[in-house]
């Protein structure tokens, strides 16, 4: 009799241990499971964002500066030394301008040339690959130049000045950021023949302002 119970016993505690050897493997296969349905429905890895989605969302602010600086509504605006071209798209959003979009550098004129098509400005827009102080267009061609950052590295900025002067239409404006401090602009200006201008400080933010 003593026999036969720890015969029983000993079923019963293999029963037990079974039993929870199941339940432990069902509960990682389901968590396995879940894991993978959640990875189906679309987990965003924060790696894999647009980080020109980024660039546009700090971008749009300077846009709406400078249109209400130059008080842009429509007309051809020239940017010298666009780069990737993410504050012309910009302003695309709230204007109706058409642009030219000027860069020494292939690199950048790939990449403004990439973001004009994927944001659909083929019709407004075309790239230009040129120096600022040398731009191969007619006088008084364009309404608007910009320029943000690219003047620091022009080995001639009177020539560029001259350059963005010549092209400028009459009634036309420019907006030229990223002034180094150590270069006389008023007497570069006055040089180039730049008649009408200001050069304003807005915060850590300073920049010519031309009219024409």
């Amino acid at each position: 009799m003593r026999k036969q119970w720890k015969c029983l016993m000993s079923s019963v505690c293999l029963l037990l241990i079974f039993l929870a050897s199941q339940t432990a493997f069902g509960e990682e296969k389901k968590s396995v499971q879940t894991g993978s349905i959640v990875k189906k429905a679309g987990t965003v890895n924060p790696e894999q964002t647009d980080p020109r989605a980024d660039i546009m969302t700090r971008v749009m602010s300077r846009a709406e500066k400078i249109k209400n600086i130059m008080g842009i509504k429509k007309g051809v605006l020239l940017d010298v030394g666009c780069g990737g071209a993410y504050l012309d798209v910009a302003l695309a959003k709230i204007t109706d301008l058409d642009f030219i979009l000027l860069d020494i550098s292939p690199r950048a004129i790939e990449a403004a040339g990439q973001n004009i098509a994927e944001y659909y400005l083929g019709k407004r827009a075309r790239t230009l690959l040129a120096d600022a102080q040398n731009i191969p267009l007619a006088d008084g061609s364009v309404n608007f130049v910009i320029s943000t950052g690219s003047i620091g590295a022009w080995k001639n900025p009177q020539m560029g000045l001259q350059e963005i002067y010549r092209v400028l239409a009459p009634g036309g404006r420019a907006y030229i950021s990223g002034i180094g401090g150590y270069r006389d602009y008023f007497r570069i200006l006055k040089d180039a023949g730049v008649s009408r201008y200001a050069l304003n400080k807005d915060g850590d933010d300073v920049w010519i302002d031309i009219w024409k």
